[in-house]
């Protein structure tokens, strides 16, 4: 998994897409129509701040040189992303930027300079509801009290965000027009198969009182001890940049998947992504054959909740029907959707073999009549 764009507003109505090279962990790769100024541009400077703090992957060099992670590979390819960017100190980019080699303590170099100048204070831990995670920091570079840094699905970030950065550093009112900008870019990232992760912070937290928060005997820590209140933390953002990532299927995936449909097995793709992006690689990987049925063969976790019990029987019964012609995707789904899947399913008559690669998965697999845990 690895960044091949990198999305930055260029005014408040406009952004600017670098396309990204390389397609590893290791980082090396040119980051297209950038010529960095770090005195100049703040902003980037904060993008690669938050994509370094609120960040729980790990970077090493094996003994052959090869680059590996640990954690999310969703936070190693931004990690990956920040390597590539570099940092303000000249000699750490002459000896790591772009390097053929490194060091495994180099492994991280520029990743752990950004975390160095952010005091982690507290970590805002990812939920499903809000599809987002964040971290409180004391930024040394900031003299006006603590910053809330978030990343998370563009479209729940979008939705909390009301101003946006600007290069020069200035935080201006996310318009309606800048709004739309960004909106636009979701989609065409979507449309690449690109999974695509937001970046914000809030600069201003004396509303949540947590402008001077410094452990928990503060009167603001109530915020943070339960993840109900996260979300309302995570309001009055500065909508900073997003990545697109791509997540390659391995190649047999499009081969096996035609084997399943000529064998008379439906694949239903259940993933957590947008929608869109859902939709383009279950095309790419023949799991969906055209655009001109998804109404019925495609569903967000949400758009499936609101239908009726017999409706969402009537969903999966057209879908098993037609499972010589194409599969179906759910996205933005929740463990919970693998579940009622799986049970009208069976009340179909049909075996159902469910795959999972988390712990919220288990009750899902063990419903199943054959469960799949994946990643062991």
């Amino acid at each position: 998994m690895c960044c091949q764009r990198l999305v930055l507003p260029t005014s408040a109505t406009s952004l600017k897409v670098h396309e990204v090279e390389g397609n590893t962990y290791a980082p090396i790769g040119e980051i297209k129509d950038t010529k960095i100024d770090w005195a100049a541009n703040k902003a980037l400077q904060t993008f690669a701040k938050i994509g370094a703090s609120c960040n729980q992957a790990r970077l090493n060099v094996e003994a052959d040189g090869r680059f590996t992670r640990a954690g999310e590979p969703t936070e190693a390819a931004i990690m990956v992303l920040v390597e590539k960017l570099g940092c303000p100190d000249e000699k750490l980019n002459a000896r790591c930027l772009q390097a053929a080699t490194r060091a495994d303590a180099d492994a991280m170099a520029f990743s752990k300079y950004w975390q160095t100048r952010c005091e982690k204070l507290a970590t805002l831990e990812f939920t499903r509801d809000r599809k987002s995670m964040s971290v409180l920091c004391k930024d040394s570079d900031r003299s006006e009290g603590n910053v809330l840094y978030a990343k998370g699905a563009p479209e729940n970030i979008l939705s909390r965000c009301t101003t946006i950065l600007l290069p020069d550093g200035s935080v201006v009112e996310l318009t309606a027009d800048g709004r739309k900008a960004i909106q636009d870019q979701i989609v065409d990232l979507a449309k690449q198969a690109l999974r695509t992760i937001a970046l914000a912070a809030r600069f201003d937290l004396g509303a949540a009182n947590l402008r001077d928060y410094d452990g928990p005997s503060h009167a603001g820590h109530a915020q943070l001890s339960d993840p109900a209140n996260f979300a309302q933390v995570e309001t009055e953002l500065t909508f900073v940049g997003m990545v697109g990532i791509i997540d390659p299927p391995r190649i047999e995936c499009k081969q096996a998947i035609e084997d399943c449909r000529i064998a008379g097995i439906s694949v239903i793709m259940i993933t957590g992504d947008n929608k869109m992006t859902a939709e383009a690689i279950a095309k790419n990987l023949g799991i969906l054959n055209s655009t001109e049925n998804l109404s019925q063969k495609s569903f967000t976790g949400q758009e499936f909740d609101g239908l009726s019990e017999q409706e969402k029987v009537d969903v999966l019964k057209r879908i098993m029907d037609e499972r010589d012609v194409e599969g179906a995707v759910f996205s933005r789904t929740e463990p919970k959707h693998k579940q009622i899947i799986v049970k009208i399913l069976k009340q179909l008559g049909e075996i159902a073999a469910m795959t999972g690669d988390g712990v919220n998965d288990a009750p899902a697999l063990k419903q199943a009549d054959i469960g799949i845990a994946m990643g062991i």
